[in-house]
């Protein structure tokens, strides 16, 4: 696993770049600005970056989308001291991965290369605590689920088309299609950028 992180503070880069590094098998670069950003996604192989939002002179959401056209495989995990609810949900619309605090321990920023591995979208604790804080979600008010849409949603979340879908539960295309309708209106959204979004805030991502 190949592993780059971008910050312009060095005292984060060495310290996130000391833990990264003894995790088995991984390949960890640093980038102190982006032009070694670009330079290593280029001629490294990178699985996962790691980007800092305020990066030197730049602020990240204004690059991202050109990174995520360039290297469609790459795993993006905003790293950032901000906690701003609008902030973290622009990043996802733009397609990050995961969204990390400066202040999250080394436990979370484990969990969240191995969900962006599989396919998942990471969010921060403290981010998924403070919508809750915030009442961003309504508990009273909280989506139910049946298990059928459970697994469906679950499976939405990790990238699954309806086909792959269909086939990993062994149901129609028709079905799928059916639960998928049914969690668009108990969401309030209208596709599955919208849902995914709103999923993640509801925590049942």
């Amino acid at each position: 696993m190949n592993i780059l992180i971008a910050d312009d503070h060095h005292l984060v880069l060495e310290g996130l770049a000391n833990i990264l590094s003894e995790i088995k098998s991984a390949n960890v670069y640093q980038a102190s600005h982006k032009g070694l950003v670009t330079y290593h996604l280029r001629n490294q192989n990178i699985d996962i970056l790691f980007q800092d939002l305020l990066f030197g002179d730049h602020n990240a959401r204004e690059f991202i989308q050109d990174l995520i056209r360039e290297f469609p495989d790459l795993k993006i995990i905003a790293i950032s001291s901000v906690s701003d609810l609008e902030i973290v949900e622009s990043l996802f619309k733009q397609g990050v991965h995961g969204y990390l605090l400066k202040s999250d321990d080394l436990s979370e920023i484990l969990e969240s290369i191995d969900a962006v591995m599989n396919g998942e979208i990471y969010v921060s604790a403290e981010i998924r605590n403070l919508a809750l804080r915030e009442k961003k979600l309504e508990l009273k008010s909280k989506v139910v689920l049946t298990p059928r849409e459970k697994e469906i949603l679950k499976l939405i979340l990790k990238e699954q088309t309806i086909n792959e879908i269909s086939e990993h539960l062994g149901i129609s295309n028709k079905t799928v299609e059916k639960h998928r309708g049914n969690l668009f209106i108990k969401f309030q959204v209208k596709n599955v950028v919208g849902l995914v979004k709103k999923a993640i805030m509801e925590g049942y991502a």
